[in-house]
């Protein structure tokens, strides 16, 4: 998020211009209304914070940031304003103090759930889900060390790989599918993978191709093909990017 100072200041003018109307329009209006009027403040608020979020803040991971420290925040200023109105003997009533406790642990749930919006398709973590399970079925063969450097021997060997999408919701036609070229990938000059056997740094993936022996030899042939098609679907699944970082 890249505001310019015109920008914050118009901002923090904002908020401060709807709070002093807010506060006027309280204080005249009949005292059974004050409340309707309070929940529609607090919550023409929070669709104003949202919207603006969505449109200042394009990486939602920085906007769910944000929004925790939002909450942590309005939650700080609660507590103050709390004891100032008991410090002067004007108790805020409980009916509000519940009111705003639900509405900030409503909030909280929402954010800590990166507003639902789950980062992991199908609901499962790629990341853990391959050193659990490659780690665990090749362990005899692997090891940890070997958990990287023999996955880009795999990908290496596996070439061309073609694989269908998920078909539309309630469509007969033939799912779609893409190709991906797994050597050009592990043939990048740039690529590098964790050297966990030696200092544990990133090294380029050319000499372990060079010498594809030093894995393929752990396995008998049927357990090699296996491991392979493992690879795929885990390369497949994680999309480029992430299965770069897995390997770091």
């Amino acid at each position: 998020m890249k505001l310019s100072p015109l920008q914050i200041v118009l901002l923090v003018v904002g908020v401060l211009v709807y709070g002093v109307v807010c506060y006027f329009v309280d204080k005249t209006l009949p005292h059974p209304l004050r409340a309707y009027f309070r929940y529609g403040v607090v919550g023409l608020a929070i669709g104003v914070f949202f919207y603006a979020m969505q449109q200042l803040v394009p990486n939602h991971r920085d906007s769910v940031h944000i929004t925790k420290a939002a909450i942590a925040i309005t939650a700080a200023l609660a507590v103050f304003y709390e004891q100032y109105r008991q410090a002067g003997r004007r108790p805020i009533a409980e009916r509000w103090k519940k009111f705003v406790a639900i509405a900030l642990a409503l909030a909280a749930i929402g954010a800590y759930f990166n507003g639902f919006r789950f980062g992991y398709p199908k609901y499962y973590h790629r990341w853990d889900q391959y050193h659990y399970y490659i780690g665990a079925k090749y362990f005899p063969e692997l090891g940890y060390k070997k958990l990287y450097k023999c996955a880009v021997v795999a990908q290496d060997q596996l070439g061309k790989v073609r694989y269908n999408l998920d078909r539309p919701h309630n469509s007969t036609a033939p799912p779609p599918s893409r190709v991906v070229d797994m050597r050009k990938e592990m043939r990048d000059p740039d690529k590098k993978v964790r050297d966990l056997a030696g200092k544990n740094l990133l090294v380029p993936v050319k000499d372990t191709i060079a010498h594809a022996e030093q894995c393929q030899d752990l396995f008998t042939p049927e357990r090699w093909e296996e491991y392979k098609r493992d690879i795929a679907f885990f390369r497949i699944v994680s999309g480029k990017g992430y299965w770069t970082d897995m390997q770091k």
